[in-house]
């Protein structure tokens, strides 16, 4: 069957999750395709459509995940930059990632290397069985 579309939105914030970050840079990335976005004034992103496979993926089991998965990157000068792996997206449905960024001036500069500037997170997708 063909990839038909699913829908992403990045929710960014700051402060333990209370506070919206405007204007951070959202980057998605999946296999073949590369998308930059804008944070909103609630810290939201538009919702952009993204190939994802079949829904009825989900009724065999099997080799073919009912979601396809994408790479979401988030820029803001003042804050660390956060990279999440494996945001799953299914067809017909909008998903929700919520990133929460930390500010450099939470830990001051000696407190971390210049390594530690990106927090690398990797989820697994949930899969359902009935």
């Amino acid at each position: 069957m063909a990839e038909q579309s699913g829908f992403l939105q990045v929710l960014v914030r700051t402060a333990g999750e209370s506070l919206p970050v405007r204007d951070a840079e959202v980057l998605v990335e999946g296999a073949t395709l590369s998308r930059g976005l804008l944070t909103d004034e609630s810290g939201r992103t538009e919702q952009i459509p993204l190939p994802a496979p079949p829904a009825s993926n989900s009724l065999s089991a099997g080799q073919n995940a009912p979601f396809a998965l994408y790479r979401v990157t988030v820029r803001k000068e003042g804050f660390y930059t956060q990279v999440t792996k494996n945001v799953p997206v299914f067809s017909g449905i909008v998903s929700l990632q919520p990133i929460t960024l930390v500010g450099r001036a939470e830990y001051g500069s000696e407190a971390l290397s210049p390594n530690s500037i990106t927090d690398t997170v990797t989820s697994d997708p949930q899969v359902l069985n009935q």
